[in-house]
């Protein structure tokens, strides 16, 4: 009995590394003919995609160094030429504005000046416009507003009316920003 025991667990024994053998041949197998193929594939188009975003950040950091370069020649350039008026003709530039609004609907029930701020080589009038008109008369009026030619932006916007419906009047506050070349003077006299 003490025989048969010994026997059986070397039947055991082989059994279980004839077992973990045919695995692991299975799995090489599996790999040579299967699994590789997969890899290989996945491994091209993540190779690909890698080159392509090594492009794009090539190009995206040539086309970030001629913003800047534009931008610094700009900024040497600004108030010395035609880029920028050389004083905010802002009596012409309010009616302008209060022209475009009504044109488009809006209802235009006040004006008023936020004050002046200085950048180098900027000076920027700020102005808010309390207006009512539907969301539709907006959406034309900051259309036309952007399509214009004047030296200025929208830099704020609040709607009072929270209501859905389009047609509907809301209530609104924008304020208006109108650049101007900065008064060499002025600019000299804020900096000292």
């Amino acid at each position: 009995m003490a025989g048969t025991m010994k026997l059986n667990s070397v039947v055991m024994i082989d059994i279980a590394g004839a077992l973990s053998v045919a695995a692991c041949l299975g799995t090489s197998f599996w790999f040579s003919f299967y699994g590789t193929g997969a890899t290989a594939k996945t491994l091209h188009a993540l190779n690909q995609e890698v080159r392509h975003a090594e492009d794009m950040q090539s190009r995206m950091d040539e086309a970030i160094r001629r913003k800047t370069d534009a931008g610094h020649e700009r900024q040497d350039t600004v108030g010395e030429s035609d880029f920028l008026p050389q004083a905010t003709p802002v009596e012409r530039e309010l009616r302008q504005l209060s022209e475009l609004a009504r044109k488009n609907g809006l209802q235009v029930a006040g004006l008023m000046p936020l004050g002046a701020y200085q950048y180098p080589g900027i000076q920027e009038l700020r102005y808010k416009m309390t207006t009512s008109g539907t969301f539709n008369d907006y959406v034309q009026f900051l259309d036309d507003f952007q399509q214009s030619s004047s030296w200025a932006d929208v830099t704020f916007l609040k709607m009072a009316s929270a209501d859905p419906q389009v047609t509907q009047n809301k209530r609104a506050d924008l304020t208006f920003s109108f650049y101007s070349a900065a008064d060499k003077a002025e600019e000299e006299s804020t900096e000292q």
